[in-house]
């Protein structure tokens, strides 16, 4: 028979085990509706609506970013801070080093120019004096002195010029002797005074006539170089004949200007940039020019403002200006085309070094840094600009350090290897 005090242990006993079933009850209907799509339609929003995945897809962006940012920074920091000595000591004979330098940073984009004879040192040589050219003393690409005959012309005009010259100077030797004769009788009270002025006269006149006859040869370039009625067109300056205009049995006249042969110093050249209005102002006489031609492929010339034109082109609208080039080596020729790199015209300056030094690996530019001995330092650096196979960099390296500008690839595979 049970005992009547059974039944409230077992009321008890189920009243305590409730709250459990309860709390498991929900926590699974919580994991449910983690887990188990749920239809918009069925909550009475909208029947085709996508589930949102924001959440997810942000939860997954925070949780890898922090990872991939932190390995990027102490990859880098580990870079920075390392040094790389090469394994094989031999190998230091593929790894070039060059200085760094400061140097104003140059335009974005290079200037049309073209290279031009220096007019200064430049000599084109025409006839005073009508003729027929009968001999061809040089010929192109020759040098010559200053004074040596370049090609030689018969000219009926300077037998007369130099026949005008006798008759002068012989007339002044007739009428010094006179004066001197009128002169003694003047003393002598045998003539007179009006003819001791006459006399005096007619020795002005003479003189007068004969230094018009001198600078005419002296004008013709022929004083001391004349032979019967043959002209002798010399060069005026030393340099190289760049042009000649002149055949055998050629009739040549002085009215013409033609130009019968060019002379000029080779080594010295001027480039002619066309620059445009907005950036004229901001050159000045010496502000330092690099420039590139075609012919010399990955060469940089290098140049001086020397003249700013005054005024603008009305066809290009655009400032000539005139830039001192150095060519002793031969390497430019007269009429190139070239692109031109006006330096420092913002008056900011960075450290110029080979663009060969610099390596790109992602969003980062490194470059390598020899610190003594067979050890070389890693660099993040900033570049403004890159032309004509120099970069500008703002830093990272400084001026006087030396950078690897070849075998950086070298430095960076034993850098992996470490």
């Amino acid at each position: 028979m049970q005992r009547p005090d059974a039944a409230p242990s077992v009321s008890s006993s189920r009243s305590r085990s409730w709250p459990r079933s309860v709390i498991g009850f929900a926590l699974g209907v919580a994991a449910t509706v983690l887990l188990i799509r749920v239809e918009p339609g069925a909550l009475g929003g909208p029947s085709h609506r996508e589930p949102d995945r924001t959440l997810a897809v942000a939860s997954a962006t925070a949780t890898a970013a922090p990872t991939a940012s932190t390995a990027a920074i102490a990859d880098r920091d580990r870079d920075r801070d390392r040094t790389i000595r090469l394994s094989d000591p031999r190998q230091s004979a593929q790894i070039e080093t060059t200085p760094a330098a400061s140097a104003p940073i140059p335009l974005t984009q290079p200037l049309a120019a073209r290279l031009a004879y220096d007019q200064a040192a430049t000599s084109q040589l025409t006839v005073p004096i009508d003729g027929r050219v009968v001999r061809l003393v040089r010929e192109i690409g020759d040098r010559v002195k200053a004074g040596e005959p370049i090609l030689e012309i018969d000219s009926p005009d300077l037998g007369q010029a130099l026949a005008d010259a006798a008759k002068a100077r012989a007339d002044a030797d007739l009428k010094r002797t006179s004066l001197a004769r009128v002169r003694d009788l003047y003393d002598h009270q045998v003539v007179a005074r009006k003819e001791l002025e006459a006399a005096q006269a007619d020795q002005a006149q003479a003189n007068a006539e004969l230094e018009r006859t001198e600078l005419r040869l002296r004008n013709l370039n022929a004083a001391g170089r004349v032979r019967g009625q043959t002209f002798t067109l010399s060069s005026p300056i030393a340099g190289l004949i760049t042009e000649r205009n002149a055949t055998v049995g050629q009739q040549v006249l002085a009215a013409s200007g033609n130009v019968l042969a060019t002379v000029t110093d080779p080594s010295r050249l001027m480039l002619l940039i066309d620059v445009p209005e907005s950036l004229a102002g901001a050159l000045s006489i010496g502000t330092p020019i690099d420039f590139t031609v075609d012919g010399a492929p990955g060469r940089t010339f290098h140049a001086r403002v020397e003249r700013i034109a005054p005024q603008v082109d009305t066809t290009t609208r655009r400032v000539q200006v005139r830039a001192r080039v150095d060519n002793r080596d031969g390497a430019l020729r007269p009429e190139m085309f070239a692109q031109a790199l006006p330096s420092g015209m913002d008056g900011q300056t960075a450290t110029r070094v080979p663009a060969s030094a610099l390596l790109q690996f992602g969003a980062r530019t490194i470059a390598y840094v020899a610190i003594g001995g067979d050890a070389y330092q890693l660099r993040d650096v900033d570049v403004a600009t890159q032309q004509g196979g120099a970069a500008w960099v703002r830093s990272g390296i400084q001026p006087g350090e030396r950078v690897v500008s070849a075998g950086a690839l070298l430095l960076k595979s034993e850098q992996v290897g470490q």
